[in-house]
């Protein structure tokens, strides 16, 4: 079973699990992936999941049907992506 949306298939996808927080600021990383999922940077059928354990970030392209692990990116290119989104 994959990672699960906090609020839905296609809704802002950043799981928060408890820890320490994670240096990256969640709002700003979930504005980010939620403005990447309702462009469908992820492609067609799949978006962008994030989770935050800890100090350690995870980010995954997930199938939206079958929840099933696409790919995994680096925080690098999840931030490329929203800056050439945003250009």
């Amino acid at each position: 079973m994959g990672p699960t949306s906090s609020s839905g298939p296609v809704g802002p996808s950043v799981n928060r699990n408890s820890g320490e927080p994670a240096h990256v600021d969640p709002h700003t990383l979930e504005e980010a992936v939620a403005k990447l999922n309702s462009a469908n940077a992820a492609g067609n059928g799949s978006e962008i999941v994030v989770t935050l354990e800890g100090h350690r970030l995870t980010i995954q392209v997930v199938d939206r049907d079958t929840r099933e692990v696409v790919e995994q990116i680096s925080p690098p290119s999840l931030f490329r992506m929203y800056r050439k989104l945003n250009s």
